[in-house]
C-alpha cells in the first residue's frame, strides 16, 4: 500500500503532558511484569489523555501489590484505580496477571500532582507523576499555572542540581469548582 505524505499533518507519536492537573484518560495498554526484586507482583499502565488541550499526552504508571509486605501501602493505588474505572464489586478478587485482558480501553480520571526530576541519556527530564485516581469527569482540567519544568539538554546542568520546584506553589483546590478527588 502506498503512503501519501502530507506536510501539514505532522505530529510526534508521543505527546508529553505540559501541565499538572486533573485529566480524563484512557488505558491504552496494561502489561503484567511479574515479580519485582521484593517478590511482589506488579504491572504497568500506559494511559492517554482523552480530551482538552492535552489530548494525546502519554502517561505511564506502575502498580505494585505489596499487600503481603511488612508495611504495605502501594496496593492502595490498585484499589484507587479500580474504584476509578468501576465495574468490580467490593471484595471481588482478580489476578494481576490478567490486567492486560480487562484494563485496556477503560476510562477514568487521574490527578497529575507533580513532575519528578530525573536524568536520561545525559539529559534532565521531568516525568509526570499520577497522585490520585477517580471516576471520569465532564472534562479534563489542566492547571495552566503549573507547567512542566523546562528540560536542559546539556550534560553540564547535572553538576549543579537545584530544586526544580523552588518558587512553585501547590495547586489550590478552590481553583477547581468540583473536585472529583475529594
Amino acid at each position: 500500500m502506498a503512503f501519501t505524505f502530507n506536510s501539514t499533518d505532522i505530529q510526534m507519536a508521543r505527546k508529553q503532558l505540559g501541565f499538572l492537573g486533573d485529566y480524563n484518560v484512557s488505558i491504552v495498554s496494561a502489561e503484567f511484569k511479574g515479580l519485582n526484586k521484593a517478590q511482589q507482583e506488579y504491572f504497568v499502565l500506559h494511559l492517554e489523555v482523552s480530551d482538552g488541550n492535552e489530548k494525546g499526552a502519554q502517561l505511564i504508571h506502575s502498580f505494585m501489590d505489596d499487600s503481603n509486605a511488612e508495611k504495605p501501602f502501594r496496593y492502595r493505588e490498585i484499589n484507587a484505580l479500580i474504584s476509578g474505572i468501576g465495574g468490580i464489586q467490593d471484595g471481588q478478587s482478580f489476578e494481576l496477571k490478567d490486567v492486560a485482558t480487562f484494563l485496556p480501553n477503560k476510562k477514568l480520571a487521574v490527578r497529575v500532582g507533580k513532575f519528578d526530576k530525573d536524568f536520561y541519556k545525559g539529559k534532565t527530564i521531568y516525568k509526570p507523576q499520577i497522585t490520585n485516581f477517580a471516576q471520569l469527569m465532564s472534562e479534563s482540567k489542566p492547571d495552566l499555572s503549573q507547567p512542566r519544568p523546562q528540560t536542559d539538554s546539556t550534560p553540564q546542568a547535572q553538576t549543579s542540581v537545584s530544586d526544580p520546584f523552588a518558587g512553585m506553589t501547590e495547586p489550590s483546590d478552590s481553583a477547581m469548582p468540583i473536585d472529583p478527588f475529594a
